[in-house]
């Protein structure tokens, strides 16, 4: 009997090799719009529906998010993923230094 992460990587393997690579690249691009349109909406008109969208919107992403990361490079066997987690790493470091500035230029304010 498969695990839920077994059954759901077997899943996300169907479906790029169903529908291919580049299909699914192009979905994910297409669901990054739907994405930053919601985020929008919740912004500019809070309401349950717009953040029910945009948790709908957030879902749909993470799915073709992780069947990019199942993919693998001439040059990486590990995939995408490895490239992911180290300018994931990079960035919430950029993010952690930029809040701690923010937080110490509010002090000195």
């Amino acid at each position: 009997m498969l695990t839920k992460k077994e059954t759901r990587k077997r899943i996300y393997l169907d479906a790029l090799n169903e529908y291919g690579v580049e299909e699914q690249v192009a979905t994910l691009q297409e669901l990054a719009t739907v994405l930053a349109l919601s985020c929008r909406k919740v912004v500019k008109s809070p309401s349950e529906r717009s953040v029910m969208d945009l948790a709908n919107s957030i879902a749909d992403v993470e799915i073709l998010i992780d069947q990019m990361k199942l993919l693998e490079t001439l040059k990486e066997k590990e995939g995408i993923r490895k490239m992911v987690a180290y300018s994931k790493r990079a960035k919430i470091k950029k993010l952690k230094e930029r809040v701690e500035l923010t937080k110490q230029q509010k002090r000195y304010a």
